[in-house]
């Protein structure tokens, strides 16, 4: 299971460089910042699962966000949109800015956004990038929706990137969120109840083998 280059240096956890090493093990998330569940999962690895799996096993393994929209999540598409223009602007505050989009999800839900604009609800996503020191008008270049003369239905210039990762997911049948891969291969036996140690023990199995 491929990555494409560019995302690298952003979508794996801490990349030294814009090349994979070959010998390392890769851990695949697919997540949706909408999805409750996927909050759970995120945030058992980001705090605990990754910090232990580099304790015990430094160099051994990478870890890597895929993003998953789901489409009954309304709001979903606007979240991944900003998130993958924070991962052009400043690659190395995506996992940083994940982390805070998790944190205020239920913001995002749909009793919160229902009566606002999807242009006000792109202001408040890149209000929560700014702590990291990301300029607002750099965000807003890849997110906005250019005046036309005519009807347009072109998008924005985050696109291109949105739809590389809809496309890679439905091409390897990844449909629920969240799912993880161990080396490209789906393991639906662990999910965001597994226990941090039950984690760390399905990794060293895969040294063993």
């Amino acid at each position: 299971m491929s990555l494409a280059p560019k995302f690298i240096p952003s979508h794996i956890y801490k990349a030294s460089s814009s090349t994979v090493p070959a010998n390392v093990h890769r851990i695949q998330l697919f997540l949706d910042y909408d999805c409750p569940f996927s909050a759970i999962l995120f945030f058992k690895f980001y705090k605990s699962v990754i910090p232990e799996t580099e304790k015990l096993y430094p160099g051994k393994f990478q870890f890597v966000f895929y993003n998953v929209p789901q489409p009954w999540h309304p709001t979903s598409s606007l979240l991944h949109e900003v998130s993958l223009a924070v991962a052009a602007v400043a690659p190395s505050k995506f996992w940083d800015y994940s982390n805070i989009l998790f944190e205020n999800q239920s913001q995002f839900f749909d009793t919160e956004t229902y009566d606002e604009t999807r242009k006000e609800t792109y202001q408040r996503l890149i209000d929560l990038a700014t702590p990291l020191g990301i300029e607002a008008a750099e965000l807003w270049n890849f997110v906005e929706i250019k005046a036309s003369d005519s009807s347009s239905n072109a998008g924005n210039l985050i696109g291109k990137d949105f739809k590389y990762f809809i496309r890679l997911h439905r091409t390897i049948g990844v449909h629920v969120t969240p799912t993880i891969a161990i080396n490209g291969i789906l393991n639906t036996s662990l999910e965001s109840s597994t226990s941090v140690d039950d984690y760390l023990k399905v990794f060293g199995q895969q040294l063993e083998s």
